[in-house]
């Protein structure tokens, strides 16, 4: 019993999150989309591409 609870408090607190209803979800109206998906990971400081420096020189 414990078990269902949680997976139905979890499930409530996921659809809230996103803003839908438990209606859109079944319907399959609700997406889900990393953020920024669609757009090349930011760089990180200091470590540039494979042979390149952190200024895109040559290494």
């Amino acid at each position: 019993m414990e078990s269902r609870l949680r997976a139905s408090f979890a499930r409530q607190t996921m659809m809230q999150t996103l803003g839908a209803t438990m209606e859109e979800a079944a319907e399959g109206r609700v997406t889900i989309a990393r953020q920024g998906a669609d757009r090349a990971p930011a760089p990180v400081p200091g470590q540039g591409r494979a042979g390149l420096d952190g200024a895109g020189r040559a290494a």
